[in-house]
């Protein structure tokens, strides 16, 4: 039998996801609908306002918070398609070191699943419905810890 992963791909710029409801209800989902999770996080060259976290600082969350899910870090590009090749050469490596495995990669409302399909992504893809109401956007607690001192222990 083909282990199905479900592929959940982001920037997840909080210090605890406890603290975002849609990020939660999307884990969940995914989670529910497949054997394994792997989460792709974003990585920006250099800490900014719009990612005040290190990788491994998220990659530390996702131990602590969902222990079974598999964690890796995805580099910004400086094309779309070149994060898409990336992405892919990222997944049938995962696919390869778990096979028989399919893969799915699961998006939220504006997320990149028309971007990866646009730029020959290879992997299947679903949609997901709104999990949340409009008021649970991570931009507000990105912008408090971009302010914060990064090394304080409400981070971390």
């Amino acid at each position: 039998m083909s282990t199905r992963i479900g592929v959940v791909i982001g920037r997840f710029q909080v210090p605890r996801l406890a603290q975002h409801p849609g990020y939660r209800a999307l884990l969940a989902h995914v989670a529910h609908e497949n054997d394994a999770v792997l989460v792709v996080l974003g990585e920006a060259p250099r800490p900014d306002q719009r990612n005040p976290l290190s990788f491994r600082h998220r990659q530390a969350m996702f131990a602590e918070e969902y222990p079974t899910f598999r964690v890796r870090p995805l580099p910004d590009e400086s094309s779309d398609a070149a994060w898409v090749r990336h992405l892919d050469e990222l997944l049938t490596q995962v696919q390869r070191a778990e096979a028989p495995a399919t893969v799915r990669l699961y998006g939220g409302r504006a997320s990149f699943l028309d971007t990866y399909l646009r730029h020959g992504g290879q992997f299947a893809t679903a949609a997901l419905p709104d999990l949340t109401s409009p008021h649970h956007c991570a931009t507000d607690i990105r912008r408090r810890i971009g302010q914060a001192q990064r090394s304080s222990v409400g981070i971390r």
